[in-house]
């Protein structure tokens, strides 16, 4: 059964209504609904959710549910209609309350990007497609395998301020052009070999003595490593790259 606090909290932002009234219990999802659609003509009315979709979605394709203290993944494939299930590419749920993803999302044709950002994410067990970009900042995730889902189109995974130690399991993700692990807890930068395509990698506040690994990515450009145990020459070297790369590609 569909969570009834989440279907009543994704209610009220598309129609309005307070802390208070989300947290009146009520017995059933027909009920829910019936509410959210609100007393109106069938002929003429706009739902609300069509209302906030027409506002919030249609010109950039991304369905917003932030911040709506929700405890679980809803299902917005039981909310949205078939034209604007084809229309989103990226699904906005930062600042709520999960913990555990697992939901089937392949209703979204072109869904390409998910933001989970502050959270309290421990896993992302299934969504259903394959992603291109991740955002999953300011969670708990402990260990790269527990992203138990396909990652083989992966372009960006961005997933600072969680408690990583290592990036075993990051061959998970052949394609990954840009990586974001600043503020874990990071030792050493062994598997990062596996990503031939990587372009970008930021390591800020993590515990690396070396960034040697890096010399094996021929298409590394960008590099961010400051507050860790790095040798301050290693840090100008990649500093100068990433300049005369950005130099280059300006000239062209």
């Amino acid at each position: 059964m569909k969570s009834i606090l989440s279907l009543l909290l994704i209610g009220c932002v598309l129609i309005g209504c307070s802390r208070d009234e989300v947290l009146v219990p009520h017995a059933s999802v027909e009920w829910v609904w019936s509410w959210v659609v609100l007393d109106a003509e069938p002929s003429t009315a706009q739902s609300p959710i069509e209302e906030f979709w027409g506002i919030f979605a249609r010109e950039n394709q991304i369905l917003s549910l932030a911040n709506l203290w929700l405890t679980e993944m809803p299902d917005v494939c039981w909310l949205l209609t078939e034209e604007q299930k084809s229309q989103v590419k990226s699904l906005d749920l930062q600042g709520n309350d999960v913990e555990i993803v697992d939901v089937d999302l392949s209703c979204l044709p072109l869904l390409t990007e998910i933001d989970l950002s502050f959270n309290k994410v421990t896993s992302v067990e299934r969504v259903g497609t394959p992603l291109k970009k991740i955002f999953l900042n300011n969670n708990n995730i402990s260990s790269l395998k527990d992203i138990a889902i396909d990652t083989s189109q992966m372009e960006s995974l961005v997933i600072p301020h969680n408690q990583l130690t290592t990036l075993q399991w990051i061959w998970a993700y052949p394609q990954l052009v840009n990586l974001e692990v600043y503020r874990n807890n990071l030792v050493s930068l062994e598997w990062v070999e596996q990503l031939q395509d990587l372009e970008k990698i930021k390591l800020e506040f993590n515990q690396l003595t070396s960034l040697s690994l890096l010399d094996s990515l021929p298409n590394l450009w960008f590099v961010t490593a400051k507050y860790n145990n790095i040798d301050p020459d290693t840090l100008v070297a990649w500093e100068e790259k990433t300049k005369s790369y950005i130099t280059t590609k300006q000239a062209n």
